[in-house]
């Protein structure tokens, strides 16, 4: 979900996270969407305190349908909707919207890699892994088009405001998307935002540069509402912002949520706290609030991923206001 200051739109933070924190075990193909299928007032709650994909759920859930997992995801913003009336009802009169994520495919695979791919989008160079999924003569082209295709087309008819693809690690998943997915659903109003993962400060995941990506997406003219990172370090937002803001159309969104600034080890599922002037608040906050001020004719989303929560997203609001 976001919220509105003005030309700026504050994003929530991390939800696995919090649903992890309020005792929810999280599943190691799904993180927290399980929850769709059991009980889904953990995701009301989490929405509430801040104001998912075909393949993980059917390897979760073996006997599950296209269809069932269709109407999971349609859940998924319905409970975004409710949780913004149930706020409004109260008395709020900020103006907020709902932004449908869609993960890289690289995200759906990690039962079959055994790592987490989205950072990397190594799919597109080495298949070995999915040769499970490689039958009838399909390519990894062609799984990533169904998989994002079958997750579009059911969070459209939600009507969201924005569809977020994020942690996209390869330029050519965005044309895949672009080219190929977009064309054959019906887009209606939504806007349609691409935020990248990258694995230094001038590079996304895969080894394209950011500003080959910014290229791409000024040639789609307004079918694309806005471009950025997420998920990478706050150290990082600095350098990749200003490569995005000095190749991107001016016309165009810029979109930005680091992480908390903590390290994970995959081996003992840990993570582990950065430096405190490296983290998400006494890094990230202070420098966006400048940056804001002193590009005043930028639109930009602003927010966190993993391991950010309710706390941090309030001062990162309450700094916004009072720039």
């Amino acid at each position: 979900m976001s919220e509105h200051h003005g030309r700026v739109l504050l994003l929530d933070g991390a939800v696995s996270t919090e649903l992890e924190r309020a005792g929810v075990k999280l599943d190691p193909i799904l993180w927290g969407a399980h929850l769709l299928l059991l009980n889904t007032e953990p995701i009301s709650k989490v929405h509430l305190s801040y104001l998912p994909s075909l393949e993980g759920f059917k390897a979760y859930k073996k006997e599950i349908t296209e269809e069932e997992v269709g109407q999971l995801l349609r859940k998924s913003v319905k409970l975004a909707k409710e949780a913004i009336e149930q706020v409004n009802k109260e008395g709020s009169q900020k103006q907020r919207y709902v932004a449908a994520s869609v993960s890289s495919y690289g995200a759906s695979i990690t039962y079959l890699a055994g790592s987490a791919k989205e950072y990397s989008g190594d799919y597109f160079d080495d298949s070995s892994y999915l040769q499970p999924l490689l039958k009838e003569n399909k390519t990894v082209e062609d799984l990533v088009f169904e998989s994002h295709l079958n997750r579009v087309k059911y969070l459209l008819m939600e009507n969201p405001d924005f569809l977020l693809f994020e942690t996209i690690p390869a330029l050519k998943e965005v044309q895949i998307i672009c080219e190929q997915v977009l064309p054959v659903v019906e887009v209606k109003q939504t806007k349609i935002l691409f935020s990248f993962s990258c694995k230094d400060e001038g590079h996304i995941g895969h080894g394209e540069t950011i500003e080959e990506c910014c290229r791409y997406i000024n040639k789609l003219g307004d079918k694309v509402f806005g471009l950025g990172v997420n998920c990478v370090m706050p150290s990082q937002i600095p350098p990749l912002i200003e490569k995005i803001h000095n190749h991107l159309d001016p016309t165009k969104t810029i979109i930005v949520y680091p992480n908390s600034g903590e390290s994970y080890e995959a081996k003992d599922n840990s993570w582990h706290s950065p430096q405190e002037q490296c983290s998400f608040e006494h890094q990230f906050v202070p420098f966006i609030v400048e940056w804001i001020k002193q590009h005043p004719n930028r639109n930009i989303i602003v927010g966190g991923c993993c391991r950010t929560n309710p706390l941090e997203i309030s001062k990162l609001s309450k700094s916004l206001s009072n720039k």
